[in-house]
């Protein structure tokens, strides 16, 4: 170990599963501890934007997500200043599907 000059964030890497997606806000809520986090626009982002519109289509419900991320600390300007905020960034989206069963329709990623 070396003592750095700053102390560097950490972005704790999870496989998520969470419910509530919602594109126009970009909001994912997480199923355990029901923390939202917007979802940063990055990375695998496109793929989970992509399967909830298709869903939205087809169903008109909202989704349950199954996804590889991390929680990063990001810039959010609100206003005149610039402030902190914790963001989901998609590294892999894995799948969707409507409601707690798994029986129904599933959009699955790459």
């Amino acid at each position: 170990m070396r003592r750095a000059a700053r102390l560097e964030p950490l972005e704790p890497r999870l496989r998520l599963r969470l419910r509530g997606y919602v594109a126009d806000a970009g909001i994912l809520t997480e199923c355990v501890t029901g923390r939202r986090l917007p979802g940063a626009e990055a990375e695998d982002n496109a793929a989970l934007q992509a399967a909830y519109g298709k869903a939205r289509e087809q169903f008109g419900a909202a989704l349950l997500v199954r996804l590889e991320g991390r929680i990063a600390l990001r810039s959010k300007v609100e206003g005149s200043r610039t402030v902190p905020t914790l963001v989901l960034v998609v590294e892999r989206f894995i799948r969707a599907w409507l409601g707690e069963r798994r029986r129904r329709p599933a959009v699955d990623g790459h």
